[in-house]
């Protein structure tokens, strides 16, 4: 009988295995020579219920078994340490295909081909954390290609593609620490490629976007990175809440050598080589975009972090350039209470000089051995304009 509500458990896994003796669900064999080279269909046909339901089930593993036209593909409710192996379709189901509920930790897929044409979600975590895909393909065509829910520290490895997807490619909500390897395409989604909310420390060390809705890259509050990112989009990020000062950092920009950029509310940060002090290397630019960037809430880079000795003097140096004389400031800077003996901001001010590079040096002497961190800052004073940091010396007594 076809399943009759969205929660009927159609295929449920009835026990557990222990830790090195998984229980196993093996599709794909033909039945004439018992050879495991086929795979094996569940369809649900009407897009009601769970295509296999593990509630609170661990140590089990699905190879070859394919989950289509059910509400649920693979739903994991409070589950543990259980593997995929081989998944080749997980499509067509009417909320989602590999579904993380609830503290469902330290799960493997090792390859997922395909998670298409769902009406939520591709992969779909709540909750769940320190699971593991090694090469997913295609989340496309989905609600979601990929959505993290309150779930920290989830690896993929390879996603070749999640596009099409009717809001984003990949979506973090409340969701930190997490790592995708290479995603190679988040294309033509409805809104975002990438989207973080109330997100941090989530890193894609291999990104491409084209062709989103409204942007390549959606951040609010958080702090994320990216490298290699090539963001073809004419906005490439955007969401920034103002006072937040949240950031997406992005190494290898353009997945050009050299060309690494901050995007945060009010400004953005960039190395180039257009404006700089030497003839070699690159200055970093702090773009001042609005008046929000005041003097109470500058735009600052951090510079520099330097371990230092006690009682000996320190000096640190940095020539600054400003394309407005009195429209902006600049400033070196190093907050006081990070060590002992530097109780107070130790700081230097730029002249009201118009695009003329100026030495600025601070001194300072610590009481304890430790770090300290030295930042440049920039922050609007009557105009939208640029500072430029170059050339750093760092020298104690």
């Amino acid at each position: 009988d076809l399943a009759a509500a969205s929660t009927t458990q159609v295929q449920a896994v009835q026990d557990s295995g222990t830790m090195g003796s998984n229980i196993q669900f093996q599709g794909g064999w033909n039945t004439s020579t018992t050879v495991q080279e086929g795979e094996t269909f569940f369809d649900g046909l009407n897009g009601y219920g769970y295509g296999i339901y593990l509630g609170s089930k661990s140590y089990t593993t699905l190879n070859y078994l394919n989950i289509v036209r059910y509400y649920y593909g693979i739903y994991h409710y409070n589950s543990n340490n259980n593997t995929i192996t081989t998944l080749s379709n997980a499509n067509n189901n009417g909320y989602g295909v590999c579904y993380y509920y609830s503290s469902s930790n330290n799960n493997t897929i090792t390859t997922l081909s395909n998670a298409n044409n769902n009406g939520n979600y591709g992969i779909y975590y709540n909750s769940s954390n320190n699971n593991t895909i090694t090469t997913l393909s295609n989340a496309n065509n989905n609600g979601y290609g990929i959505y993290y829910d309150s779930s920290n520290n989830n690896t993929i490895t390879t996603l070749s593609n999640a596009n099409n997807n009717g809001y984003y490619g990949i979506f973090y909500d409340s969701s930190n620490n997490n790592t995708i390897t290479t995603l190679s395409n988040a294309n033509n989604n409805g809104s975002h490629g990438v989207c973080y909310v109330y997100s941090s420390a989530n890193v894609i060390r291999t990104l491409s976007t084209t062709g989103n809705g409204t942007a390549g890259v959606y951040n609010n509050t958080g702090t994320n990175y990216l490298f290699n990112a090539l963001i073809a989009e004419v906005t490439e990020v955007t969401g920034y809440a103002a006072f937040a000062n949240s950031r997406i950092f992005s190494h290898k920009h353009d997945q050009t050598a050299d060309n690494h950029w901050i995007f945060t509310d009010g400004g953005t940060i960039n190395s180039q080589a257009t404006v700089r002090h030497t003839a070699s290397g690159v200055a970093w630019k702090l773009a001042i975009t609005s008046a929000n960037r005041a003097s109470n809430y500058p735009l600052t880079l951090s510079i520099a972090k330097i371990a230092v000795a006690a009682n000996a003097l320190v000096t640190v140096k940095v020539w600054v350039y400003k394309d407005s004389a009195a429209g902006v400031a600049g400033k070196l800077v190093c907050r006081g209470k990070q060590i002992a003996g530097v109780d107070n901001d130790v700081v230097a001010t730029a002249a009201d000089v118009l695009q003329t590079w100026e030495e600025l040096t601070i001194t300072f002497t610590p009481t304890e051995a430790g770090t300290v961190e030295i930042e440049g800052w920039g922050y609007y004073v009557s105009a939208n304009s640029n500072v430029y940091f170059d050339d750093m010396t760092i020298s104690q007594a």
